[in-house]
């Protein structure tokens, strides 16, 4: 992915935060040169090694599925974007877009797990709905049972993952937050994340 060094991060544990408020991902794959791409709800997992490996499920019709097994793929998670009007900073500048995002590859796996399948729709659901009284799946319902057998596990152990954090890091103090208080006017949960970002960033330029 093309970027400048300064909007590169390359953490895992900072890039998780982004992927477990955001899951919602695009998967892309190629085969024979079709390329095939699907926006799946992805969950982070670890292993022991500290490997990262994605969870999904899809549908078990969609095309892309019978292409996945054993296949290398393209992962986007899109976070936060905002046009950054001129009128937004302090000082004088041009607009620009700024953005979170974490691109992934990597090679999946694929299984019909059957009624194990609702282990991992659960998972996802107290994942985005953590608090009390949210949605809760009942795997005992008779349509939910009849649905999970035309449903497919998808795992992909990434083999290189980047976050491309464009946060108005080359302007001064002032601009940059601004912007950044711009672009997460909707999203305060990822403030302490960007803060630590920029306070690393300091920090490395005090160190060149």
């Amino acid at each position: 992915m093309y970027h400048y060094a300064h909007y590169r991060e390359d953490d895992v544990d900072r890039l998780l935060p982004v992927i477990r408020a955001f899951p919602l991902a695009l998967v892309v794959s190629c085969t024979r040169g079709n390329f095939l791409a699907s926006h799946l709800p992805l969950i982070a997992t670890r292993k022991p090694d500290g490997k990262l490996v994605l969870l999904g499920h899809l549908d078990a019709n969609n095309p892309q599925a019978s292409e996945l097994d054993s296949a290398q793929v393209y992962i986007v998670f899109a976070g936060p974007n905002a046009y950054i009007s001129p009128n937004v900073y302090v000082t004088r500048q041009l607009p620009t877009w700024n953005y979170i995002a974490v691109h992934a590859t990597g090679r999946c796996a694929l299984e019909k797990p059957g009624l194990k399948i609702l282990d991992d729709i659960e998972r996802l659901v107290t994942q985005v709905e953590p608090e009390a009284g949210g949605w809760a799946l009942d795997k005992t319902e008779e349509r939910v049972r009849k649905l999970a057998p035309l449903i497919c596990r998808l795992s992909i152990e990434v083999d290189h993952v980047e976050g491309r954090f464009k946060l108005s890091q080359e302007k001064q103090g002032p601009d940059r937050c601004a912007a950044t208080d711009h672009l997460l006017a909707d999203n305060p949960s990822l403030r302490p994340l960007v803060e630590q970002l920029f306070r690393k960033r300091e920090t490395n330029d005090e160190l060149t």
